[in-house]
């Protein structure tokens, strides 16, 4: 599992190994078509579904491999937000990458 909030640190061997994205509200327009070579999705359907998510909520990709043909199961699910403040608490923990 990667999770970051800089998908251009992702190198693009893993990102193409990558099966099942959770991805959340982008803000840079460089990140969605750095991802769109492996997301499970074409570029348009991506692209929309991406910017149209509104905050805390999350667009899951799952795909999946049946019978040799992939399936894709797109679904934009809300996230109840957490009671306490979590921005930049990494950078605490991890201040070296």
């Amino acid at each position: 599992m990667y999770i970051t909030n800089n998908q251009q640190s992702l190198l693009p061997f893993l990102l193409s190994h990558i099966t099942n994205w959770f991805i959340f509200n982008l803000v840079n327009d460089h990140d969605t078509p750095y991802l769109s070579n492996s997301l499970p999705l074409d570029w348009d359907s991506a692209n929309t579904f991406i910017k149209m998510l509104p905050p805390r909520n999350t667009l899951i990709l799952i795909n999946e491999m049946y019978q040799g043909k992939g399936k894709n199961y797109p679904m934009i699910v809300n996230v109840e937000p957490l009671p306490y403040q979590t921005a930049g608490a990494t950078r605490e923990l991890f201040p070296h990458p």
